[in-house]
C-alpha cells in the first residue's frame, strides 16, 4: 500500500516536472503567424497552471490528513492508557475537537469523515473514563479535512508536543542543508493562491511563481513529518523530551554523489556551514541504504533525509524515512 509520504512526493515531483517543461509556459502572441491561435493556447495554459497550483496544495493538505490518520492508527495499536499521552493531546478531544466536528458535519460530502470521528471521539472518551487502552481519534490533531491554515498546522504539532511555532518547522527543513526555506510567509502566500485560483474566475497564475510551489511543499512536507513522527514515537516509547523542532529530531543525511546513482554519503547530525566529513559512503540502493540504517537507528527523533544536487551544486530534498514510527 502506497503510504501518505511516497503518495506525496509522486504528486508533486510530477507537478514539479510540469513547472520545468515548457507545457505550462506562454508562448509569444505579438509576432506570431496566428495570434489568435496564441491567445487560445496561453488562456488553456492559464487553466493548466491553476488546476497544478490547487492540485499541488490539495496533495500537501491530503498528505497531512493521511499521515495523522497513519499515526493515530498505530498510536492506537500501541494500546497506551491515556495517562501515556500529552495533555495537550487528550484535551484536544474535548473542545478542539468537537468544533473539527461540527465543521464535518456542517458539509455533506464530508458524512463518512464526520460519522467516522464521532465513533473515534466516542470511543477515545469511553477508554480514557474506564483507564484503558486509549483509542487515538484523528480529530486530535485538529484537521478538518480541507483548507490547511499555518495556524491549523502549528496546533496540529503542538498538539502532539514537538513545535511551538512556525519557526520549528523552518528549523527542520534548515537542518538538512537546503537553501530554501518553507517560511510562514511563503506557506500563506501558496495558500492564498490557491485560493483564488480555486475561487476567483479572473486569477491568473504566473509560472514563475508556481515553479518553486512544488519543492517547497515536499519540503514542508518532510517537518511536518519529521515532527509529528518525532512526537508519536515519544508517546510510544514513553520518552520524557519536551525538545521542539530541529532539537528533537536525530538527523542522518544521504546525499547523492554527483555523476552516480547508487553511491550515498552518509552524514550525522544537521548540515553546518563548516565542511562536514561523512562518516560512511554507501554504494547501493536507495531503499537498502535506508533499510540498514533503519536496523540501527530506532530511536524517537531518527530521520533519515535525503538529497541530491542540483546543476547549480545546490542540495535538494528529494526524500526522507522516520524510522522512530
Amino acid at each position: 500500500m502506497t503510504s501518505a509520504r511516497e503518495a506525496l512526493l509522486e504528486r508533486l515531483m510530477a507537478a514539479d516536472a510540469l513547472c520545468a517543461g515548457t507545457d505550462l509556459q506562454d508562448v509569444p502572441v505579438i509576432g506570431s503567424s496566428d495570434p489568435a491561435a496564441a491567445a487560445t493556447t496561453n488562456r488553456n495554459r492559464q487553466y493548466f497552471r491553476r488546476g497544478v497550483m490547487v492540485g499541488c496544495f490539495a496533495a500537501f493538505e491530503d498528505f497531512v490528513h493521511e499521515r495523522t490518520r497513519e499515526l493515530s492508527h498505530q498510536l492506537s495499536l500501541a494500546a497506551l492508557p491515556a495517562s501515556a499521552f500529552p495533555d495537550s493531546m487528550v484535551a484536544a478531544t474535548r473542545a478542539p475537537a468537537v468544533g473539527v466536528l461540527q465543521s464535518l458535519m456542517s458539509r455533506d460530502s464530508s458524512a463518512t469523515q464526520a460519522a467516522l470521528a464521532t465513533q473515534e471521539l466516542a470511543a477515545a472518551w469511553s477508554s480514557e473514563a474506564v483507564g484503558g487502552a486509549w483509542t487515538v481519534p484523528h480529530a486530535a490533531f485538529l484537521w478538518p479535512g480541507s483548507n490547511l491554515s499555518s495556524g491549523s498546522l502549528v496546533s496540529a504539532l503542538a498538539t502532539i508536543g514537538t513545535a511551538s511555532d512556525w519557526s520549528d518547522l523552518t528549523g527542520v527543513v534548515q537542518a538538512t542543508g537546503v537553501s530554501v526555506l518553507p517560511t510562514k510567509p511563503v506557506f500563506d502566500d501558496i495558500a492564498q493562491e490557491r485560493h483564488k485560483a480555486a475561487h476567483d474566475a479572473k486569477a491568473a497564475v504566473d509560472i514563475i511563481a508556481l515553479s518553486p510551489i512544488p519543492k517547497q511543499l515536499v519540503r514542508l512536507g518532510f517537518a511536518v513529518d519529521a515532527l509529528l513522527s518525532v512526537g508519536a514515537a515519544r508517546i510510544v516509547q514513553r520518552s520524557a523530551s519536551s525538545a521542539k523542532g530541529r532539537q528533537a529530531v536525530t538527523f542522518t543525511r544521504l546525499v547523492r554523489r554527483p555523476g552516480t546513482s547508487e553511491t550515498w554519503a552518509q552524514y550525522a547530525g544537521p548540515a553546518r556551514a563548516a565542511v562536514q566529513r561523512a562518516v560512511k559512503v554507501h554504494v547501493a540502493s536507495l531503499n537498502d541504504v535506508v533499510d540498514g540504517l533503519g536496523q540501527h537507528q530506532k530511536g524517537s527523533g531518527d530521520v533519515v533525509c535525503v538529497l541530491e544536487p542540483d546543476i547549480s551544486g545546490k542540495l535538494d530534498l528529494v526524500n526522507w524515512r522516520c524510522l522512530g514510527i
